[in-house]
């Protein structure tokens, strides 16, 4: 009696199907994307002399912008840092993950003219004070740009966050430490969160 001689190659290449077929189903239920969040006036155009939704503990505001006719301005005058909050409280959903964004340009001639001296600017997510243990705690996530030196250029800074159950709102803070005399711009801001599909 004659024996049939088993081939594999079509079973492998009906797994190889399988598996392929698998691996996309999986990345369909696995994938996320990112949905923007409404942020007032997040280019800060809208307002008369300072825009709308935004405040400042220094005042300032140009003509000067990446998009749009006007951004957030900040020259420090002295020791005191500059700062702008969005006015608007933040709400976080439990478990989830945002993205916050925002352009930048400083110009630091004063700074670095004689080489000497650092400078840095944050954008910081501050969750609302908490009492734990008889102590006051505050929950922030925060993302950083150094410099060592300037081309007066555009640049994002931008950062993923997971807040921690507790934490079920924030606000929105642009800070300068770049020194006395220095200028910082910011402009377009953006928070996205990750939707999964």
């Amino acid at each position: 009696m004659k024996k049939t001689r088993f081939d594999s190659t079509g079973l492998r290449l009906s797994m190889a199907r399988i598996t392929f077929a698998a691996t996309i189903l999986i990345s369909s239920f696995c994938s996320a994307e990112w949905e923007a969040l409404p942020i007032p006036n997040p280019s800060f155009e809208e307002g008369d002399r300072l825009p709308d939704s935004w405040r400042t503990y220094q005042d300032g505001d140009a003509e000067f912008a990446r998009t749009g006719n006007r951004s957030l301005y900040i020259k420090n005058e002295g020791p005191r840092h500059g700062a702008w909050e969005c006015q608007s409280r933040l709400s976080f959903e439990p478990d989830a993950t945002y993205r916050a964004s925002v352009w930048y340009c400083a110009r630091l001639e004063k700074l670095y003219a004689k080489g000497k001296g650092s400078g840095r600017l944050a954008l910081l997510i501050f969750g609302p004070r908490q009492t734990l243990d008889g102590k006051d705690h505050r929950w922030d996530m925060a993302k950083g740009a150094d410099f060592s030196a300037t081309d007066n250029e555009w640049k994002l800074l931008t950062f993923e966050f997971t807040p921690p159950p507790e934490v079920k709102s924030g606000r929105i803070w642009l800070w300068s430490l770049l020194g006395a005399g220095n200028e910082l711009w910011f402009d377009d801001f953006s928070l996205e969160i990750k939707r999964k599909e």
